[in-house]
């Protein structure tokens, strides 16, 4: 009985002294999500490296176009500069230059509206 106790009393302090982990979470609303989730990844930057997890709920966010952020990248090799001048992409999620950044979806869906760069975000996601 004293060596469970002693056990026990010694796994709570190793738990205690654990870090607490850096969550953001996200409630789902109605509409456009884009700006929402875009604010909670800016939040990552100042953490400085440190792990973080945003958490979303098993629910729908919607990611439109017209919110998206708009980054100057090349990342089609089917089309000349004269057939695509204009190399803006709109990009759903931005998640570039991230450290220690976990996406925790629980199930939830993430449904573009417009023409979006996906592909980042799925390499991160997979």
């Amino acid at each position: 009985m004293k060596k469970t106790f002693l056990i026990l009393v010694t796994f709570c302090a190793a738990t205690l002294t654990l870090p607490a982990q850096n969550v953001i979470r996200l409630a789902p609303e109605r509409g456009d999500m884009t700006n929402k989730i875009q604010t909670a990844i800016e939040k990552v930057k100042s953490y400085n490296g440190r792990p973080v997890i945003i958490e979303l709920q098993n629910a729908d966010y919607h990611i439109y176009r017209e919110s998206s952020s708009h980054q100057l990248y090349h990342i089609s090799n089917t089309t000349s500069e004269q057939e695509n001048p204009n190399q803006t992409k709109h990009i759903g999620l931005w998640l570039k230059n991230l450290q220690n950044l976990t996406i925790d979806g629980k199930g939830a869906r993430i449904i573009t509206h417009g023409e979006i760069a996906t592909e980042s975000f799925r390499k991160v996601c997979s």
